[in-house]
């Protein structure tokens, strides 16, 4: 009887350790997730952060582009007015 409590209270024993290694080994799974995520939210940060500068300076670039057009369309335009107005006035001399 008392070889068979010996053993009962090894096998306990072994039990208890083996529960306790396995809260350890969940709580470590536990913190691996925590930081895995940790890293994921990070990385997708700095990606948002990324791509949100890349579209601004495109359209910083786009705007830039923009108005390059507005000004030498300006420039064409009064171009074409000072020649016209040279137009009427050779025009007016003529007549």
């Amino acid at each position: 009887m008392e070889a068979r409590n010996i053993k009962l209270a090894k096998a306990q024993q072994a039990q208890a350790e083996a529960l306790c290694k396995q809260r350890e080994l969940d709580e470590k799974a536990r913190e691996l997730d925590v930081t895995i995520e940790k890293r994921v939210q990070a990385s997708q940060a700095e990606l948002i952060a990324k791509a949100r500068q890349d579209a601004t300076d495109d359209l910083r670039s786009q705007v830039s582009q923009k108005d390059a057009q507005i000004d030498s369309l300006g420039r064409t335009v009064e171009e074409l007015k000072r020649k016209l107005a040279q137009e009427d006035l050779q025009a007016l001399e003529r007549e």
